[in-house]
């Protein structure tokens, strides 16, 4: 049943103006144009929860899906927010266009393509998240210096350009604030590095909080201008020459410490006279 009709019939059987109403359904044999002249009017289709399952910007040139208001050529954004849907608008540069080419036939046979376009200037994320972080993990290209990067847990992890494969210097450790020792003072064990300072003079009788677990790995750092002795009831040493005397770290004194549950062992940045022995943390 036809209702609503408020127009004539043209030549052609062409509605000339005005509006229709179908009731019962619409079939239609043939090719169907909607907004032949190019009038700057929207389109619509509702869902039974979705005012917007598929709209059409006649004024912007852009479709929607789940949005009356897309932001570049093709947006589908499910809900409220991007991270409840598939938003594209996140994903591309506004002046940027998603396109799917699945199926063509060329000479060298059947391929699928799927393109991710932006300005020359700009770049493209695909993002991974969920509803409290959007983006926590990112595949993109930076159109600026031609590189695709790859993001985990909010940071980049690895960039391919034409130079080759870039991945982040992974750090021991990060140095904290500095700990002031004085005579018979301890190096904490509780970070992965130790930032230490004799405060002004040469201290004795130094050792570590606590012997560790074993298998932990210590970065001991003396940031000061004067040397640490060791206390050393069990004959350990420490020497950064040939020919020290006495178990002392020097000033700007770089060691690497590795735990055997008991005691403390220099491996690196130093020579240690009694390996087995290694320094007592009482």
């Amino acid at each position: 049943m036809l209702t609503g009709m408020m127009s004539s019939i043209g030549v052609g059987g062409t509605i000339q103006s005005g509006e229709l109403d179908l009731t019962s359904g619409l079939d239609v044999e043939g090719a169907v144009t909607f907004n032949d002249s190019g009038a700057d009017v929207n389109f619509r289709i509702e869902s039974d929860d979705n005012a917007n399952i598929f709209f059409v910007d006649g004024g912007e040139d852009r479709v929607g899906i789940g949005t009356a208001t897309p932001q570049v050529l093709f947006e589908i954004n499910k809900g409220a927010t991007a991270a409840q849907g598939i938003d594209v608008a996140t994903a591309i540069q506004t002046t940027g266009m998603f396109s799917a080419d699945l199926g063509e036939t060329s000479g060298n046979g059947i391929y699928n393509r799927v393109f991710f376009l932006s300005n020359s200037a700009g770049n493209i994320h695909l993002n991974f998240g969920d509803e409290s972080d959007s983006d926590i993990g990112a595949v993109g290209y930076d159109n600026t210096d031609d590189s695709l990067f790859f993001r985990a847990g909010a940071s980049e992890v690895m960039s391919v350009a034409s130079g080759g494969l870039t991945l982040p210097v992974p750090l021991i450790a990060t140095r904290p604030s500095v700990t002031n020792l004085a005579d018979n003072g301890s190096i904490l064990i509780t970070a992965t590095c130790a930032n230490i300072d004799a405060n002004g003079g040469a201290r004795t009788g130094i050792r570590f909080a606590g012997t560790g677990t074993a298998g932990q790995i210590l970065a001991v750092n003396n940031t000061g201008g004067e040397a640490l002795t060791f206390h050393n009831t069990e004959g350990t040493a420490l020497v950064r020459g040939i020919a020290a005397d006495h178990d002392t770290m020097e000033a700007n004194f770089m060691g690497l410490f590795i735990s055997d549950g008991s005691l403390w062992n220099l491996i690196a940045g130093g020579v240690d006279s009694q390996p087995d022995v290694g320094l007592t943390a009482s």
